[in-house]
């Protein structure tokens, strides 16, 4: 008894993991709200959010978006784990900079945890043209589903209060 004691106490002293937000929700009308919102749900569960919009850019800058581009990674690197919005976003796919920031969270070893409005087939969502379409019954391209632990796949979630369920269990 004691000894649970002890580990519930030492993590609940450790300072919070910090979880980097992905996903097109920077694109929001609403996004600064929005994205204190969700920041505002990991801390009750004892996380610390990371989201792009934490950078302070002036957008008139002429290398505004290098200055992003950056500050977005360096958040990805400061951080325990990568939370993604995998939603379909102007089509039937990931944002492609979620996809390029879920790629280099991989490459570091960050542990990718996603979440989607649209648990659907990938191929469900795509026009059939004069290209094929990968038909592995996953909802979406298989380099953003799977990875290199021992599961072989990112934990997929159907909503961010799902997600909010599994962290949970994830900091004990």
């Amino acid at each position: 008894m004691f000894i649970v004691f002890l580990l519930i106490f030492e993590s609940l002293m450790a300072s919070p993991k910090k979880v980097y937000l992905a996903g097109p929700d920077v694109f929001r009308y609403d996004a600064v709200e929005h994205l204190e919102g969700l920041k505002n749900a990991l801390k009750l569960i004892g996380y610390h959010g990371l989201a792009p919009l934490d950078n302070k850019v002036d957008l008139s800058d002429p290398l505004a978006s290098l200055i992003i581009y950056k500050e977005n990674i360096n958040l990805i690197r400061a951080c325990d784990y990568v939370v993604a919005n995998i939603s379909p976003f102007r089509g039937p796919s990931i944002d492609p900079g979620t996809a390029y920031e879920i790629g280099f969270a991989d490459a570091l070893g960050k542990k990718v945890i996603l979440y989607t409005d649209s648990l659907t087939e990938y191929k469900s969502r795509v026009t059939h043209d004069e290209y094929l379409v990968e038909d592995f019954g996953l909802i979406d391209n298989l380099m953003i589903v799977y990875d290199e632990s021992p599961k072989g796949s990112k934990p997929c979630f159907g909503s961010f209060a799902e997600v909010l369920e599994y962290l949970a269990t994830l900091n004990f």
